[in-house]
């Protein structure tokens, strides 16, 4: 059976208060099972979480630099880094579709990549 973590367990394990990751749970940020009134988060749910984060701050950063989301995904398939799903290949339509959930606007409907 898979491990599971009490919040203060979690926020232990990110470095975080109990309070930002209930935060987290309750905005859907990040996956948990809510049993009565306890929150219990699956250690493959943190893993998913931590990804996630790392692959935005990867596309911030590139971002900033001007880097168009194509190009991105090409870096990302290059390192080995597959899509939130598991399988296939990163596209510049899928980033910026995760980015513009992430940091607000919703999904770019009619994506077309910067030349």
């Amino acid at each position: 059976m898979e491990q599971l973590y009490t919040v203060e367990q979690a926020a232990e394990k990110l470095q975080v208060q109990p309070r930002t990751l209930r935060d987290w749970l309750k905005a859907g940020k990040l996956s948990g099972l809510l049993t009565g009134r306890f929150w219990r988060i699956r250690e493959s749910d943190l893993q998913a979480f931590l990804r996630k984060a790392e692959i935005l701050a990867r596309v911030k950063s590139l971002r900033s630099q001007n880097w168009p989301y194509e190009r991105i995904a090409q870096q990302l398939n290059h390192a080995g880094l597959l899509p939130l799903s598991g399988t296939g290949l990163w596209r510049g339509d899928t980033l910026a579709n995760l980015a513009s959930e992430e940091w607000g606007g919703g999904p770019v409907v009619d994506y077309k990549e910067e030349k």
